[in-house]
């Protein structure tokens, strides 16, 4: 058995391991709960779809509307700091982002147009894989209905004397 001054000590103990235990946890909670509100906020990028001939321009906005926005074009175009969106030389689907001062997000998406640049012609894409039959071996020669019955093919080689 434990003496009085010894269970006081391991109560007091106990109550001071269960205190740090939902003080940290209340904390971890809290911490979660703001950063959830942080990240629930997206950007929408005005227009959101786009198709642009080589060189046509577009000006993007983002909603709500932001002070402090950075742009950035992946590929095949430029965006300026206002976000003027210029289409690049290289045809294809291409990606705009914008990021807002508290780390609030948005994309839009250009693709090409209908009315393609004629410098570039668009191309097909290459016919799916067929494998290529291996290169035959001469084929043998059957036999004839000539053959009797115990005769065999291929003809074995003459046996050496």
């Amino acid at each position: 058995m434990l003496s009085p001054q010894a269970r006081k000590i391991l109560s007091w103990v106990t109550l001071a391991v269960v205190l740090l235990v939902l003080v940290s946890s209340l904390f971890v909670l809290v911490r979660f709960l703001t950063q959830r509100s942080r990240s629930r906020v997206e950007l929408q990028i005005v227009p959101a779809e786009t198709s642009l001939c080589i060189g046509q321009q577009v000006t993007l906005a983002v909603s709500p509307p932001l002070d402090d926005v950075e742009w950035a074009a992946t590929g095949g175009g430029e965006v300026s700091a206002d976000g003027l969106y210029v289409a690049g030389e290289i045809p294809g689907d291409f990606e705009v982002q914008a990021v807002g001062p508290h780390g609030e997000r948005g994309r839009a998406v250009d693709g090409p147009s209908s009315t393609s640049s004629p410098a570039r012609p668009r191309r097909h894409p290459p016919p799916p894989f067929r494998r290529r039959p291996h290169p035959r071996r001469p084929r043998r020669q059957r036999p004839s209905r000539q053959w009797t019955r115990w005769e065999t093919w291929p003809p074995s080689p003459p046996a050496r004397r």
